[in-house]
């Protein structure tokens, strides 16, 4: 059975990407900090054990009508994010550690806030080689190399220069 979690944190709209990058940085470093925080203490409190490996649904709780794009929380998301890996839910969030991230659209509530649902998968997720079942050594990456560099020296001395090569 997968173990799924439910963390939500409230008091706070999720920031937008539109109003973090319009935002002066020392407005986005006490966001950030607020929301990182936040979600490490939630997680601590929750008791969450360390995961090998997770996916993650993030939901944007809003007080009001007053909608935000799908995915537009985005800042506040990556922030309870790194907080997971301070409470040491996750040692990372690499792709091979987080592979999924979801996020879904934004739901009413009664105070404005960021839900995260951290869903454990058994392992972490391998590299792009063993996805594409593709594992070329070293030795065959520098044949291929050599055979485009001769290719391209062959193709240059079939040119015909109108100077001749004694400069003449």
């Amino acid at each position: 059975m997968t173990e799924a979690y439910a963390l939500t944190l409230y008091g706070k709209r999720p920031i937008s990407l539109n109003q973090e990058r319009s935002a002066h940085f020392a407005v986005r470093v006490k966001d950030t900090k607020w929301w990182r925080e936040g979600f490490a203490d939630a997680a601590r409190a929750a008791r969450i054990p360390r995961l090998e490996a997770c996916e993650i649904m993030v939901e944007p709780v809003l007080q009001n009508r007053r909608w935000q794009d799908t995915g537009a929380c985005f800042p506040s998301a990556k922030a309870a994010i790194d907080g997971l890996i301070d409470a040491g839910v996750i040692d990372d969030d690499t792709p091979d550690i987080v592979p999924t991230i979801v996020f879904k659209r934004p739901i009413l509530g009664k105070q404005p806030g960021l839900r995260l649902t951290v869903i454990a998968l058994e392992s972490r997720v391998p590299g792009e080689e063993a996805i594409l079942g593709v594992e070329e050594p070293q030795d065959e990456i520098d044949k291929a190399y050599a055979r485009s560099k001769a290719g391209s020296k062959k193709a240059s001395s079939r040119r015909r220069s109108p100077v001749s090569k004694s400069g003449r």
